[in-house]
């Protein structure tokens, strides 16, 4: 945990000031906007990582194809999520929205705690093949995505988000769990733990007690993401003055004034 390497150390503070940065202006620049001139930036960016993924997949084809690179890892989920969040209203849209939001707080977790079990050794050369500047370029796009959706106020916890966190990670499984096996490859370590207490589990519990395990701890973190959200939410409204009172308030000084 914590353990970043020294090109991690140098370039990954760099991008995040300058991820960070492109969203404030964006998020200014469009501030007095319509809705869909504040979902455009989504779509090009989305449109970028889908883009982005059709050149990598064409790339492996020619090269030899492997099945690990089968878009069915968890950053994977940010292929589907994020499309939908930027081009699609009602129901889905907000489907999406509460997805990337999850999976976007959850990668944040894992990207800056342990860099390397994202990136591989792309930080220390973005530019040595298509595959380091796909795996760094991808991850960061992903993190201006969700600050510029979270910036412009594209997302704000509600009830149902709970049920969204569900009908999400259990997708997925229903997706990713079965073509593991088919394929014989670890997406998201659902064949072998990458945690040695996850894959103690395994070895003494069994395959599928070890999935089932999984699929709650998956369900839990999601369910966990959106009540921090949510209770945040209630705690601001909790103290934010109420617009009644900020009408008398208002009143009062101009009677003084």
């Amino acid at each position: 945990m914590f353990n970043w390497r020294e090109s991690e150390i140098t370039l990954l503070p760099i991008m995040l000031i300058v991820v960070a940065t492109i969203a404030v202006v964006v998020c200014y620049l469009n501030r007095n906007r319509s809705n869909f001139w504040k979902r455009m930036p989504l779509m090009i960016i989305a449109g970028l990582m889908l883009w982005l993924e059709v050149v990598k997949q064409t790339y492996n084809i020619m090269i030899g194809y492997d099945l690990w690179n089968l878009p069915l890892h968890f950053c994977s989920l940010f292929l589907y999520f994020c499309p939908l969040a930027a081009f699609c209203s009602g129901k889905l849209g907000r489907f999406g929205r509460t997805m990337v939001f999850i999976c976007g707080i959850m990668f944040i977790c894992i990207f800056y705690t342990e860099p390397s079990s994202v990136l591989s050794r792309a930080c220390d050369d973005v530019f040595a093949s298509f595959a380091t500047f796909h795996t760094f370029a991808y991850h960061h796009l992903v993190l201006l995505f969700l600050f510029i959706m979270l910036g412009e106020g594209l997302y704000e916890p509600e009830k149902i988000d709970f049920l969204y966190a569900v009908v999400g990670v259990a997708g997925y499984a229903l997706v990713a769990v079965p073509m593991a096996f088919i394929l014989d490859t670890n997406y998201c370590a659902i064949l072998e733990g990458m945690m040695p207490i996850l894959e103690r589990l395994r070895l003494n519990a069994g395959q599928i007690v070890y999935d089932l395990t999984l699929f709650v701890l998956g369900i839990a973190g999601a369910c966990l993401v959106v009540a921090v959200a949510y209770l945040i939410k209630l705690i601001i409204l909790y103290y934010k003055p109420r617009d009644e009172f900020k009408k008398i308030m208002k009143i009062v000084k101009s009677k003084k004034i």
